[in-house]
């Protein structure tokens, strides 16, 4: 116990007589030492330091050292570059050995940085903001009696930024406690690096690589300051979950640097692999796994215009990923790469490979690869065989119908330059070879299904050939042949200049037994509320999407929209850019036969113009009417006329800025109507019951023709002739497209009221007349179906003046040949003029 205490305070003497030492090697020699630092930091330091809250000296802090701490530092980046700092830290401390202090030789052996910020950057120049080390032309010592033997560096919560503006590079580390120990006053010396940091973003061409992931390095470097070369030796790196073990050779005798370095990775688990992806891929990615085997070697100069090769072998197994896109995991991949980065400075001659690529979709096996040549203007060049279940479409978009089948894919390649998709998109075309077939193809949409059943399609470059395709079901059953180019290039393209470039072309053939357009139409039409209310409404221009040139024959038995049906159609669609004929077509409805011609022209704006002509023979008038949905009137529908028409009509339809020009609608037809009734119409109700006659209300005719034209949203009636077994009705004027009418009127009455007065007689006992007899003069104006009607005395004086002067001349025509004839006629004979039509003004 005496030993103890004895040993005790002679520690405690030792203690006390260095602490003493210590305060007295500060209070005499500490502005000395502070001023020795300096000097031999400015020595080493081409650039403008401040120490905003002083230069202290402590010996607590890493006792029995002493330690010089500068406070509130400043490091500015190189002049004239800029007045950023290079370096700003709380507290960087230099801690020297107190024996040193007694040989007037000052080892700076340990440097310690708290809580600072370092900021790298290489401009576009190729000049360096952390260029800040003076170039010594000689090998000399520092200033003073000061030597920065530095064998330490440690850095606690220090952050790392460094940005390359040429390749648009950046990254932004955490250091929370990493060391660096190493004789660093030996021409060579190995360093021993224990560092682990946050790596907090990485960005490559402004796409994010990585965000906060943690990163670890530890190991030995060999490193020659004489002649720069460094030498790793099984260095361990920890990244996304993946164990990397590095050796080979870092050298750097010039400005250049010279890599010779062999990296290799064993990982059984790839989760944490997804968030190292660039955020714009990683986003599409809900979950990786598997195993990866990589072998990569590093090797070449890095400078300013030279880049280190780089190659690297991998291997994918038992991998599977799920994608946001869609549901269904892709499952047991298997996979052999080959990445090659070459030595073009820009990404050009990076090549990458991945062969004898096979997964499970959907439970169908696929197998192919995938060549990617030039990451700055990339090529890819994919192949693909196997089965896949098109229910995978299903997950891809969000669509009111379910989409069932199989598409066996055969020997499919395909080469794309996707840089040029919006600029040349003669260079954008895909190169396309092999086969696509699609077997019990359905739609499925509640209750409805529509089947496509096979479609074959091969495929060469541009051209798509549809082989076979056969739609089957119960609302259409045809077959369609025929060939299309560049129609993927059109639809890829961007840009409307691009889509003009594409110049797709189609020949198609279609034949079959029916097809009902409208019930098509509407199946596909989304569902209520399947599309957003929030949703932009796409617009685009005609002129610019109806660029295709090309040709559809069709032959069909039954077309029906609605509750139109016509049978035997057969027609041939012509197109060239933004023009479209019907040429020939014909069809059967409405128990008669239409023939005729049409074009559709497309100009800019959405301005629109469809012209044609078409023969009408035999139609049932009130069936057509009635299919038609009575042409979206209702002045005269299929419940007022019946008959068999005959018509050769010419019409002009025409769309302004996508709205329909009703006023430039223009119509020239030629009518026949035969054995034909008006049945209750309007304008003849209204006229029946202003004269006083039944008859007006159902009206039948053995023939009635006219030629009628129809523009500035007015339809042009001239006079026309109804006549009838009771009466004769001449009928000109105008009808509105408001259902106005401006009709003059005139009614031959004499059959009417003989008619009545043999209905009321047994014996014949009347006189029949045989001159016009009993004309009305009439005119009919305002709203069609209560018009005001009145006596035309205009009409009738012309008419009045039109019969005089004719009987007038029948009066001398037969005293003339009376005289001539007189001689002959000895005999005296009474004769009486013709009756005077009798005019009756009805109130």
């Amino acid at each position: 116990m005496h030993l103890f205490k004895k040993i005790s305070l002679i520690v405690l003497g030792l203690l006390t007589a260095l602490t003493v030492l210590l305060a007295g090697v500060i209070f005499f020699k500490g502005d000395y030492i502070k001023a020795q630092l300096v000097s031999a930091i400015n020595d080493q330091i081409d650039t403008e330091i401040y120490v905003k809250k002083g230069i202290h000296i402590e010996f607590w802090s890493h006792f029995p050292n002493i330690t010089v701490s500068f406070n509130e530092i400043e490091i500015k980046e190189k002049a004239p570059l800029g007045d950023r700092n290079f370096l700003k830290a709380e507290k960087v401390e230099f801690v020297i050995n107190i024996w040193d202090i007694f040989r007037t030789d000052y080892i700076v052996r340990r440097v310690i940085l708290e809580n600072g910020k370092f900021t790298f950057e290489q401009f576009s120049d190729g000049s360096l903001n952390y260029d800040i080390l003076k170039k010594q032309e000689t090998e000399q010592e520092t200033a003073g009696d000061f030597n920065l033997d530095i064998r330490k560096i440690e850095l606690n919560n220090i952050e790392i930024d460094y940005k390359d503006n040429i390749n648009n590079f950046f990254i932004s580390t955490a250091f929370e406690k990493s060391t660096v120990s190493a004789r660093m006053d030996q021409k060579e010396f190995t360093a021993f690096i224990d560092a682990a940091c946050l790596v907090n973003l990485f960005e490559i061409d402004e796409h994010s690589w990585i965000t906060s992931e943690n990163f670890s390095f530890k190991g030995e470097i060999l490193i020659n300051t004489e002649l720069r070369k460094y030498l790793l030796n099984d260095i361990n790196i920890q990244f996304a979950g993946i164990d990397f073990k590095t050796s080979g050779e870092i050298s750097a005798p010039t400005d250049s640097w010279f890599f010779d370095m062999n990296i290799s990775a064993e990982a059984e688990k790839l989760d944490d692999l997804q968030s190292y992806l660039p955020e714009y891929v990683r986003n599409n990615f809900d979950g990786i796994n598997g195993h990866l085997s990589l072998e990569s070697v590093i090797k070449g100069e890095l400078s300013s215009d030279k880049i280190p090769e780089i190659t690297a072998d991998f291997r994918v197994k038992d991998a599977a990923f799920k994608s946001t896109l869609y549901r269904q995991n892709i499952e047991k991949i298997t996979a052999n790469g080959k990445f090659t980065s070459g030595t073009a400075i820009d990404c050009s001659s990076c090549e990458l490979n991945v062969n004898d690529i096979s997964f499970q979709w959907e439970n169908q096996r696929l197998s192919g690869g995938v060549q990617v040549k030039n990451l700055k203007k990339p090529v890819i060049q994919a192949n693909a065989n196997g089965l896949l279940s098109l229910e995978v479409i299903n997950h891809f978009a969000d669509l009111p119908y379910q989409t069932k089948g199989n598409l066996t894919i055969r020997d499919f390649k395909i080469t794309v330059h996707p840089e040029f998709l919006a600029t040349n998109i003669d260079r954008a075309i895909p190169q396309l070879s092999g086969g696509l077939d699609f077997q019990n193809l359905t739609f499925q949409n509640g209750n409805e299904k529509l089947t496509a059943g096979t479609v074959q399609l091969a495929l060469n470059n541009r051209q798509i050939e549809i082989k076979k395709m056969v739609l089957k079901d119960a609302y259409q059953d045809l077959e369609i042949k025929g060939n299309t180019n560049n129609l993927i290039s059109y639809f890829a393209a961007f840009n409307p200049e691009s889509k003009i470039a594409a110049n797709p072309t189609f020949n198609l053939n279609i034949s079959g037994k029916k097809l009902d357009i409208e019930k098509i139409a509407d199946f596909f039409n989304a569902s209520p509320g399947s599309q957003s209310e929030n949703q932009d409404v796409v617009e685009f221009d005609l002129y610019d999407f109806l660029n295709f040139s090309g040709s559809i024959t069709a032959n069909l038995n039954q077309i029906k929209y609605g509750t139109i049906n016509t049978s035997d159609f057969k027609g041939d669609l012509r197109m060239t850019s933004r023009q479209a004929r019907l040429n020939n077509f014909s069809f059967n409805a409405a128990r008669g036969r239409f023939t005729g011609n049409a074009v559709l022209n497309v100009r800019k704006n959405n301005n629109v113009d469809i012209e044609g002509s078409f023969q009408a023979r035999n139609v049932n008038i009130q069936q057509l009417f009635n299919e038609c949905y009575n042409f979206g009137q209702e002045f005269i529908t299929g419940k007022h006329i019946s008959g068999l028409l005959d018509t050769d009509v010419t019409i002009g339809n025409y769309w302004r800025n996508g709205e329909y020009d009703l006023d430039r609608l223009t119509v020239i037809a030629d009518l026949n109507l035969k054995n034909g009734r008006l049945i209750n119409f309007e304008p003849m109700e209204a006229l029946s019951s202003y004269i006083h006659t039944e008859e007006l209300k159902n009206i039948q005719f053995s023939n009635l023709s006219n030629h009628i034209e129809i523009g500035n949203s007015r339809v042009f009636i001239p006079g026309m002739n109804i006549n009838t077994n009771a009466f004769k009705i001449h009928l000109e004027g105008i009808h509105t497209f408001e259902n106005e009418i401006d009709y003059n009127v005139r009614v031959n009455l004499s059959h009417i009221l003989a008619n009545r007065y043999k209905s009321r007689r047994v014996s014949r006992d009347y006189w029949e007349d045989t001159s016009e007899g009993i004309t009305l003069f009439l005119s009919m104006k305002g709203m069609a179906d209560n018009p005001d009607i009145s006596y035309n005395s205009r009409a009738a004086r012309e008419k009045i003046a039109e019969d005089f002067r004719r009987q007038g001349g029948e009066v001398r025509n037969a005293f003339r040949g009376e005289l001539e004839d007189y001689d002959r006629r000895r005999e005296n004979r009474d004769w009486e003029t013709e009756a005077e039509p009798e005019f009756i003004d009805w109130d």
